[in-house]
């Protein structure tokens, strides 16, 4: 039985002053040093994210690149390069959970009798014995922190004088101690801190407390490293160097107060440096206009997730001339096809709408140099994007806004909406999390976009807090949970949703059959209850919910629920969407993620019937067994919401092995279940997931498919609409093949047919370790989904090897060209009709197509293949054998008999496909050399059956192939009576 101590500790009355904190000047390095150059702009400087000190070096990670540099003996190198490329999107990545070295988090590595820790969400960490740590500012008067293992639980309490601001873990030591970075506000408006650490015993007894600088030159975001032997190390940086600082905490009397050297006492802060000064522009000064909490979350939200292509035209890497005279830069991040969030554009302030057409006039997409505001460029900047969050009609920069918000006496009276401002550059805030810390939605050169961000209160130094003065007074924060979208008997859909109903009027529920455009259904009048039925309407169909706050007369409306949605095609095939990300405190910082919206309109592009519901309804009476396939999306659900739980496992297992279809996606799943997972986790992970965990993260954001597999010809990148620091390399198991790559050529997702269990049944898995809603690319969304469809239904697999004569490179022993081609099953009993057909892409290199029937049920048939100027092939006589359910090949080139009457040609060992029958007429001969003779005298070029080798043109090297053939009489062989 789990026991629970509590300690209540009054903080600042238990110890004595001492005097100063012991140090030592570990490194120097002025900035010239740097292995980059720092950047800066209103919102902060940027170059370095983290740091890492071991015996013999120094290591820095980068911002803007995913680089790890190692600094000894004096120089530095570089010792990690995870960008892929100059187009990948690794850029937007926040860093702040990048769980595969120690550059971002709190101390990891080993100690004598020290545990190892790893971050889970916002104040809560896991040491690797299992024990849970949670820091809690429960108010500015109190903290709490809490540690929960498997038989004990402890909970201890530290008071203040109404000023705690953000307290959070920093590292432990070999003994355990747990040290925590405290800050107090000592002045609200605008924001002044001061910092401290103070360090726990494992039995929750204040030992020490040490004051420590703040010295915040570089935006970095691990700023303290605690080591075995609990020395502290402080990233300082001013505007000239970079110091890593040791504080000597064993020097440190146990009970004892430490305050700052003299030469750290005054602080030093991005927020001081000077601003880059806005263009000021007319505005309305009596603005009428009233702002509501929820219209502006919900806006901010739309600008986070939009979705956009950018051609060349629209992106200058480097800086350009644009016709105006002014120089335009648009931010790294951003690729030649498919984006997301809109762009940083000095002076920007515009609608989704207006950016969009603006990319279709070759606008640049975005503008970072922040000295000119150039109407060739289009995106929003801080001003511009809070603006229109508010529904304002003109651009306030920032230095007019003090005019149109009224200033918040603390920080604590902060809402939804309200605007963290200094002069230069606001944000829009979210919330406060569980530590303390700011969670704001922004347009920034954090990272050249609209993105949310959290932010320690030391982060925020000069900044204070407004409101807008025509902003609506009331507040909401009792956001529903959207559970079950399940279309019913009598053409009806049933929503149900999980709500505190304490003080409401009711609920606002809103539809959309697009994703993008939302319109309001039914409201709090008469929508009272968790539940609704309405009539089947629409083909498809996703739905959010609101609650509206009995507070008279402004009837506050609360943020928008999760989306779940259905589609009611009448395909026979049933699906369940089931939303597992319920995690908000991820590398996906908004009030509610969107991943599901893309799940319905794939569904919908593809004509598929299917249900949603959350995940925790699937403990309540959902039967999977009802459905044909199911799409379990993970994000990045990690260990601290188990991606399954010991229960969701149960119904998996029995789903599988009772002939399911299972399509999962998510970054953490082989780091939860089997990096950090039990024995049954990964037993489970390994029998039912079918794969095996290599790493926690491939380094990579970028995805194709398998030569031959499933996936065949489908790239995408991903990490798009959130961060993903962590995929999950993956290699198959068990049977499973590979279905998808890292463009590293790690694994990164595995295809399975066959046997769970100890059932005879035969399911099929899909696994991806990485989440696929983080794409920005919708057609390649689609095209997965869809092949992800036709691979779980219940239809056979058949990869097969072939080699068109006319296509085949004896020399490279490769084909000239990638093709498509039909391949058919036909019966073994005249009249040999064929009864099943698909469409496979022949990969140039391993000569392989995988073909996927849904038709025809087992036996044994013929396997036919035809193409646009190959000769028809027919396999071997007596045919081959066929499970609709299974997964088989065939190899037409490894004999001569593998063909109907041994009907192939040999090249170079390897037995080919005649080529050359442009009419597909059955028989290579002189109508097939007229076609060809005609398309070579007018040079005809392109994709033509008479381009009979595959380069493209029509010329007499196709001639010689037919020639030949012809030449021998060349047809097809089949079997008798056909």
């Amino acid at each position: 039985m789990k026991k629970k101590f509590l300690f209540i500790i009054l903080f600042g009355y238990t110890m004595l002053l001492s005097g100063q904190v012991p140090y030592t000047i570990v490194y120097k390095l002025p900035h010239s040093r740097l292995p980059i150059r720092l950047r800066s702009d209103n919102s902060g400087v940027y170059g370095i994210a983290g740091f890492s000190v071991t015996d013999s070096s120094l290591q820095l990670l980068m911002h803007d690149k995913k680089e790890i540099y190692s600094y000894r003996d004096g120089n530095f190198s570089l010792i990690e390069n995870k960008n892929m490329s100059d187009n990948n999107p690794s850029q937007r990545d926040s860093y702040t959970y990048t769980r595969n070295q120690n550059l971002v988090q709190p101390s990891r590595y080993s100690a004598k009798n020290r545990e190892p820790v790893e971050w889970l969400e916002d104040g809560k960490y896991q040491f690797r014995n299992g024990t849970i740590l949670s820091v809690r500012r429960e108010n500015s008067s109190l903290l709490t922190v809490n540690t929960s293992s498997f038989n004990t639980a402890l909970s201890y309490t530290v008071s203040f004088k109404g000023n705690l601001g953000y307290a959070d873990f920093i590292g432990n030591d070999s003994e355990n101690n747990i040290y925590l970075i405290i800050e107090e506000i000592t002045r609200q408006v605008p924001m002044e801190v001061s910092r401290s650490i103070i360090i726990f015993s494992p039995e929750g007894q204040i030992k020490k407390k040490i004051a420590v600088p703040l010295q915040k030159y570089i935006a970095i975001i691990k700023e303290f490293e605690v080591d075995a032997e609990g020395n502290i190390y402080q990233f300082l940086s001013d505007n000239e160097s970079t110091k890593i600082i040791k504080w000597e905490t064993a020097k440190i009397k146990s009970g004892s107060i430490e305050k700052l050297p003299e030469e750290f006492e005054k602080p030093f802060h991005y927020n001081f440096l000077p601003v880059q000064p806005e263009k000021r522009s007319a505005y309305d000064k009596g603005i009428s206009a009233v702002a509501d909490r929820a219209t502006a979350l919900r806006t901010g939200e739309t600008y986070v997730n939009h979705r956009y292509t950018c051609t060349a035209s629209n992106l200058a890497p480097s800086k350009v001339r644009a016709a105006d005279g002014d120089t335009i830069q648009t931010p790294p991040r951003l690729v030649v096809g498919a984006n997301a969030e809109i762009p940083y554009k000095w002076g920007g302030f515009m609608t989704l709408s207006t950016f969009d057409a603006g990319l279709s006039s070759s606008k640049y997409a975005g503008d970072i140099d922040c000295n000119s505001s150039s109407s060739y460029a289009v995106g929003v900047d801080c001003s511009g994007f809070l603006s229109k969050c508010w529904g304002l009609s003109s651009h306030i920069v920032t230095a007019d806004l003090p005019d149109t918000c009224k200033l918040l006496a603390s920080w604590d009276s902060l809402r939804p909406a309200d605007a963290v401002l200094r002069d230069g550059h606001v944000r829009m805030f979210v919330e406060r999390t569980s530590t303390g810390a700011v969670k704001v939605v922004e347009s920034s050169g954090r990272d050249w976009g609209v993105s949310y961000w959290t932010y320690a209160l030391s982060d925020l130094t000069i900044y204070a807090p407004y409101v807008f003065k025509n902003m609506s007074t009331g507040y909401n924060g009792v956001i529903p949970v959207m559970q079950r979208v399940l279309i019913q008997p009598g053409n009806i859909i049933r929503l149900n949703w999980t709500c505190d109903t304490s003080g409401l009027k009711g609920f606002r529920l809103y539809k959309s059959t697009d994703g993008t455009n939302w319109a309001l259904l039914k409201n709090e009048t008469t929508l009272k209850n968790l539940t609704i039925d309405i009539p089947l309407t629409d083909s498809a169909a996703a739905y959010r919910i609101s609650s509206v706050k009995n507070d008279a007369p402004t009837y506050s409306e609360s943020f928008w629920s999760n989306v779940l949605s259905y589609s009611q095609y009448s395909s026979p095939k049933k699906i369940l969407l089931v939303d597992g990300f319920t995690r908000l405190t991820g590398n996906w910082r908004g009030p509610s993620n969107e991943g599901p919206v893309m799940y319905m309109k794939a569904l919908k592009a593809w004509k598929k019937r299917f249900d949603s519901v959350r995940n925790s309804e699937l403990l309540t009476g959902i039967n999977l067994l009802q459905y044909d396939a199911v799409i379990w999306l993970l994000g990045d659900e990690s260990t601290a919401n188990a991606t399954f739980s010991d229960k969701e496992q149960v119904l998996v297992k029995q789903y599988l092995e009772n002939g399911g279809s299972l399509f999962v996606s998510g970054s953490e799943i082989g780091y939860d279940l089997y990096e950090k997972g039990s024995t049954s986790d990964k037993q489970f992970y390994t029998n039912y997931l079918k794969a095996v965990y290599m790493n926690d993260d491939a380094a990579s954001l970028t995805a194709s498919g398998v030569t031959g597999g499933i996936f065949d010809g489908c790239t995408l990148n991903f990490g798009q609409t959130y961060a993903v620091p962590t995929p999950d390399e993956i290699n198959a198991s068990g049977g499973a093949v590979a279905c998808l790559k890292y463009d590293n050529s790690k694994g990164a997702g595995i295809a399975y047919t066959g046997k769970f269990g100890t059932s005879a049944k035969t399911g099929r898995l899909i696994y991806l370790g990485f989440p696929l809603e983080t794409t920005a690319n919708d057609s390649a969304f689609q095209m997965i989904i869809g092949k992800s469809l036709k691979y779980l239904s219940n239809g056979g697999n058949y990869l097969v090897k072939f080699i068109p004569e006319g296509y085949y490179d004896i020399g490279t022993k490769t084909l000239s060209i990638r093709d498509t081609f039909k391949l058919y099953l036909a019966n073994t009993t005249a009249p040999y009709s064929l009864v099943d057909s698909c469409t496979a892409v022949l990969d140039s290199a391993t000569f392989t197509a995988m073909g996927i029937f849904g038709i025809a049920p087992s036996g044994t048939y013929y396997l036919v293949i035809r193409g646009r100027n190959i000769l028809e092939t027919w396999s071997k006589i007596s045919g081959n054998s066929y499970l609709k359910d299974g997964y088989q090949s065939y190899d037409f080139s490894s004999s001569v008999s593998k063909a109907y009457g041994s009907n192939l040609i040999i090249h170079n060992t390897v037995y080919c496909i005649y080529s050359g029958d442009v009419n597909q007429d059955g028989s290579i001969d002189f109508t097939d050399m007229c076609i060809l003779d005609n398309d070579s005298y007018n040079y005809a070029a392109g994709y033509l059956s008479t381009d009979v080798n595959g380069d493209g043109s029509v010329d007499f090297l196709d001639m010689i192939i037919v020639d030949n053939n012809s030449y021998n009489y060349i047809s097809s062989r089949r079997p008798d009576n056909y």
